[in-house]
């Protein structure tokens, strides 16, 4: 994708970490799309101090298992990744993509 502008600058995001933290990462990224979307029984829980059961909550068990599992794994992955953002000129980044 090339900047609208000649004078744009170009920004790049480096990420380092280990391979097997990308590889959890992404794991966890779709852990959703295989779990079942079965429907939650109406336990009563609190929530935000309210009463309220865990369907209602929830939704669906894909969604309670991305809240409790995934999006934590996520989170944890990402404290781990190193970013490095590296602003270069539109015209170098054009002479380095064609």
């Amino acid at each position: 994708m090339r900047p609208s502008d000649p004078k744009d600058d170009v920004m790049i995001i480096l990420q380092q970490a280990p391979w097997w933290v990308f590889a959890i990462r992404f794991l966890a990224w779709h852990l959703g799309e295989h779990t079942p979307s079965w429907s939650l029984p109406p336990i009563p829980i609190t929530a935000n101090g309210e009463k309220t059961t865990i369907a209602k909550e929830y939704g669906d068990l894909s969604w309670l298992v991305w809240y409790c599992v995934g999006n934590p794994v996520i989170e944890w992955a990402d404290k781990r990744i190193k970013k490095v953002s590296v602003s270069i000129s539109a015209e170098k980044y054009g002479k380095l993509v064609p």
